[in-house]
């Protein structure tokens, strides 16, 4: 039976698990049940990045697809996320279409500028532990690549609470503006670009993979249980003065 909160005077039903503090309702801390000996969550999503996600291409291509791409368990309500990024060095390449395992993926956020663009897609892909993650942009692209990919189950909403982007030249950092949701979770990464590599320190979200190609580097990471925030900064840096293109996203 669903559950419901009373807000100002009308019951509503709730789309995730509340309990009220203060006098105000808030989402619910995951609970947990013990099976087999291992605990199990059993209410409101999860989310797991797929270790060893990350492929890159420096191949000149308008389509670039990386096979094999790990997916985690199977689960009928699965959902893949995955962050990817691009590079053009002359001109602005925008997204076309895209595909995680088969499935058309839909686009929630991209930043494109010349030098560095990067989005995040995501597909319902209940099926398979790997993956082909395919995409194509109107122009030919100098390098491309997958920064992390993401499997998520037992989402409330069928579209991200919030995005936010960034992107620019000359800089040493970037930082994007993000709302969260209750019980949620939060996903930034994207790429910066000049003539040597140079690592990504972040903060809020934890990095969960780097790479780095002889022009650029990029990076994902996650913070997989959020509180109901308003304005929350997500920040990376890096040493030198570079071209960048970062996305982020936020969810329950």
């Amino acid at each position: 039976m669903p559950q419901h909160v009373r807000d100002a005077g009308v019951w509503k039903q709730a789309l995730v698990p509340s309990v009220r503090d203060g006098g105000v309702w808030k989402a619910a801390n995951p609970c947990y049940v013990r099976d087999a000996g291992v605990w199990k969550r059993f209410h409101g999503q999860a989310i797991a990045y797929q270790a060893s996600s990350m492929a890159r291409s420096s191949s000149t291509l308008t389509t670039y697809t990386f096979t094999a791409r790990p997916f985690g368990p199977a689960a009928a309500d699965r959902k893949i996320i995955a962050v990817i990024y691009w590079e053009q060095a002359s001109s602005v390449r925008d997204l076309v279409s895209a595909t995680i395992g088969g499935v058309a993926a839909t686009l929630h956020v991209s930043r494109t500028r010349v030098g560095a663009c990067s989005a995040i897609i995501s597909a319902d892909v209940p099926t398979g532990t790997s993956g082909t993650i395919a995409f194509t942009l109107d122009g030919g692209c100098n390098s491309a690549g997958v920064a992390g990919v993401y499997a998520v189950t037992g989402l409330a909403n069928a579209a991200p609470h919030h995005t936010a982007s960034t992107g620019g030249t000359g800089a040493s950092s970037a930082s994007v503006t993000l709302n969260l949701p209750g019980g949620g979770f939060a996903i930034m990464g994207g790429m910066s670009a000049s003539n040597a590599s140079a690592p990504h320190d972040w903060s809020f979200v934890t990095e969960n993979e780097e790479g780095s190609e002889t022009r650029h580097t990029a990076s994902s990471g996650h913070n997989p249980e959020t509180v109901l925030t308003t304005g929350q900064s997500i920040g990376v840096s890096w040493s030198g003065s570079r071209i960048y293109s970062f996305v982020a996203l936020s969810w329950a």
